[in-house]
């Protein structure tokens, strides 16, 4: 059967390699992915494929949460406050401002 359009580059074997590889190492690159594809089967791709490719398997880029790490005091007393507040109600709740370090006069 004649098939229109462009042949594809990678085969769904190659796809499948593509996406395990993406999964295994989960900080990689597509940049990275693209040069392991050469190694592995000598032909080039783009990275545009590969993105594609990674989105057609449901993996999607995003970027990892930066955050502070808490040391142990930290990580008990954020603990102990919320044990404290688990059963307030919402009427409760809504008497509270979150103000996240800044200064207010009510």
């Amino acid at each position: 059967r004649h098939v229109s359009g462009r042949p594809r580059v990678a085969t769904p074997a190659e796809d499948r390699f593509l996406a395990l590889s993406a999964r295994r190492r989960r900080s990689t690159t597509v940049p990275q992915l693209v040069a392991d594809h050469f190694v592995a089967s000598g032909r080039r791709i783009s990275t545009t494929t590969v993105r594609r490719r990674l989105h057609n398997a449901g993996l999607y880029a995003r970027r990892p949460v930066e955050c502070v790490p808490l040391n142990g005091r930290q990580r008990r007393a954020r603990l102990c406050w919320a044990r404290e507040h688990v059963s307030w109600t919402r009427q409760q709740w809504a008497s509270v401002l979150f103000t996240d370090e800044s200064r207010f006069t009510l």
